[in-house]
């Protein structure tokens, strides 16, 4: 499933498509590359750690996408956005990270 960043959409298509515990084919919720765009342009105004997040967005492997998350974080000079980037982007990788597609 392809979805915009909605938690409620996200829940909802996990809720009505229950996967192998209901005998069903397994459902993964994807995020639009687009809107992850747009959100990353209004959230992480230091241009720099946009750019290196946009590079991880294209990385081909699940550990390259993750080391280069951590070096984005690491170099961010701005303390709230090195938090929003741990909270909503360094355990779902395979949710918007081109590795997983």
């Amino acid at each position: 499933m392809l979805s915009d960043q909605s938690s409620i959409e996200a829940k909802s298509i996990k809720k009505t498509f229950t996967g192998m515990a209901a005998g069903e084919q397994e459902c993964q919720v994807l995020l639009c590359v687009v809107h992850i765009m747009r959100t990353w342009m209004q959230k992480i105004h230091e241009k720099k750690t946009r750019d290196t997040m946009i590079a991880v967005m294209h990385k081909r492997t699940k550990i390259g996408c993750e080391s280069l998350i951590q070096d984005a974080i690491n170099h961010c000079p701005v303390p709230s956005i090195q938090n929003y980037i741990k909270r909503n982007y360094t355990k779902n990788t395979e949710k918007w990270g081109l590795w997983a597609r």
